[in-house]
């Protein structure tokens, strides 16, 4: 069950990592940014990152678990890293530099200091809380004549996000972690 919640928390943090980034970048020829200074960028796209990544730190943390390798936990952690440095097209320099690192240290600790691994549980349990609200509304598309999505691949993502996060927030709660077993 293990591999199972990994594999749901790690699909789920990909799945909105992409719903995420392809909202920016359909709006990027939208002019709707205030000027921020670089220490607000900095703060702000650093916790918006964060839940993304203890959601996925935490699915690498569970298959780390199964494996009894601590490699698989911290390789995870850095294609997560590459993954958020390759698609951060909408900061400024700083930010763009110092933003994925930071979101990954924060969703390491949970790893590394074991009394703050509820933090895991409690990211998968408000992603399933994301994923029914987003599956009421992907039922409510469906059912209204005149709704649809963009196309397919979106709803692809969308579905994905939903039940997947879904999964992880009911097998975090019926599934002890590891720091409570």
């Amino acid at each position: 069950m293990l591999l199972v919640r990994g594999a749901l928390r790690a699909t789920a943090a990909i799945s909105g990592l992409l719903l995420v980034y392809g909202i920016h970048y359909t709006m990027e020829g939208v002019i709707i940014g205030l000027p921020l200074s670089t220490t607000r960028e900095l703060a702000t796209s650093t916790l918006s990152m964060l839940p993304w990544m203890l959601l996925f730190c935490s699915g690498f943390d569970d298959f780390a678990t199964l494996a009894k390798r601590q490699w698989v936990f911290w390789s995870g952690s850095f294609l997560l890293l590459l993954f958020v440095y390759y698609y951060d097209r909408n900061t400024s320099g700083l930010t763009k530099a110092v933003m994925p690192l930071l979101a990954c240290i924060g969703a390491v600790i949970p790893h590394v200091f074991r009394r703050v691994s509820l933090l895991y549980t409690i990211c998968s349990v408000l992603a399933g809380t994301c994923g029914i609200v987003v599956l009421y509304f992907v039922f409510q598309a469906f059912l209204l004549p005149k709704s649809s999505f963009a196309n397919g691949a979106i709803a692809l993502v969308i579905v994905t996000f939903a039940l997947t996060s879904l999964g992880a927030g009911i097998l975090s709660v019926y599934i002890p972690s590891r720091a409570s077993a």
